[in-house]
């Protein structure tokens, strides 16, 4: 079997990773971001505008316009992020003028389009998405492992190109929340932060709903939905972590395990799942399926920390600050694809602003979900006294 090699980064096997530690200087190949963004957008530019198609969603504060060159069959790929609200975007507003970021992205097989030939070595790669040795302040190259695929974020010109070998490339897990480790970098650079969190509310108070995967964030959050309370996200969400501190919503998705402890009929009756991600968990675009349920942005008033119980009622107590922390940093940072120093400070502030809560859940998730409520009630009447 031939041996792999990691240096920090993707696993390559031994032939792969010598042709490119000897690749010769003067061989042709793009040899810097600069050059990289410089022909991806020639490689866009040429492309016929009539195989693209385009959406533009609004993520809190953000609007982001989004391109798909060469799959305009896969346009509803695009509808898991929220559309700008009805009367948002002026009409005489130009293009340029009314979207803070653009995201291109190239299917390589549809548009004829070969992956770039790139001059970098197994030592240029770090542990996640990002190219450190292409990356700076101006311009993050990403190498997308999964889908053998790359792209450059050009932070000043507002622009990102994504190539992609095809669209059915890109993993069932990564359809469900597209591009969010290309957020991660645009929203730290608005004062932002993509949280690992589950976010539900009523009324505009919202709780932000920390830990790791598997201890009920998504039992949580799909309950609420089945209450009738405001749903935000069960994954990911954008922050404010300044008061009022804001959440956001950013993508229309929730994943539910075959096995979850929610009964709903609006799950039973959904006819608009997507495909399954790794787990058996099935992905559900709540624009379709339960769209009366989705909040644009609610205030965060308190953090929840989930886990289940064998117990009949569920439990709720005070939680420090200090587990707070360890319950909410550890996963978002895992998954930053941007400064995990800005993660971490923000995650410091907002669990010592905020009051901080433990849930022990039982089977029935409807009795979590009236205690939930009772404390939005009481967070709403008194917020710096609830205990």
């Amino acid at each position: 079997m031939t041996s792999m090699l990691r240096r920090d980064g993707p696993i390559l096997n031994d032939t792969r990773a010598a042709a490119l530690r000897n690749r010769p200087v003067n061989d042709g190949m793009i040899a810097s971001p600069i050059e990289l963004v410089d022909h991806l957008k020639q490689v866009v530019h040429g492309l016929d505008e009539s195989q693209a198609s385009g959406y533009v969603a609004e993520l809190g504060p953000l609007r982001i316009e989004l391109r798909l060159h060469g799959a305009g069959d896969h346009a509803d790929f695009f509808e898991v992020f929220p559309p700008v609200r009805p009367g948002a975007l002026s009409k005489q507003a130009s293009r340029a003028q009314s979207v803070d970021f653009a995201i291109e992205v190239i299917d390589g097989a549809r548009c004829g389009v070969k992956r770039p030939g790139l001059k970098w070595r197994a030592s240029d790669f770090g542990l996640k998405r990002i190219v450190p040795a292409w990356s700076n302040n101006k311009r993050t190259t990403y190498f997308l492992r999964s889908e053998c695929g790359l792209a450059v974020a050009d932070w000043r010109a507002g622009h990102a190109y994504v190539w992609v070998p095809s669209i059915e490339a890109i993993t069932a897990r990564d359809r469900a929340a597209p591009f969010r480790w290309l957020l991660d970098g645009l929203a730290q650079r608005h004062s932002l932060t993509t949280m690992h969190a589950a976010v539900i509310g009523e009324g505009g108070i919202g709780l932000l709903v920390v830990g790791e995967s598997g201890r009920g964030k998504s039992t949580l959050a799909l309950a609420a939905i089945s209450a009738g309370m405001d749903y935000l996200a069960d994954d990911y969400c954008l922050l404010d972590a300044r008061p009022p501190y804001r959440a956001y919503r950013l993508f229309n998705t929730a994943k539910l395990r075959a096995d979850a402890r929610v009964q709903s009929d609006w799950i039973a009756d959904s006819a608009h799942k997507l495909d399954s991600v790794n787990g058996g968990k099935q992905v559900f675009n709540l624009a379709r399926s339960a769209p009366g349920s989705l909040a644009d942005r609610l205030e965060i008033r308190a953090l929840i920390l989930t886990e289940f119980t064998d117990e009949a009622l569920p439990v709720l107590d005070t939680a420090s600050p200090n587990e707070a922390f360890r319950r909410a940093a550890p996963s978002t940072i895992a998954q930053c694809e941007g400064s995990e120093a800005q993660v971490t400070a923000e995650i410091g502030h907002l669990v010592r602003q905020l009051p901080c809560f433990r849930i022990r859940m039982p089977r029935d998730s409807r009795l979590s979900i009236d205690r939930m409520r009772d404390l939005i009630h009481r967070l709403r009447k008194a917020p710096e006294n609830v205990s």
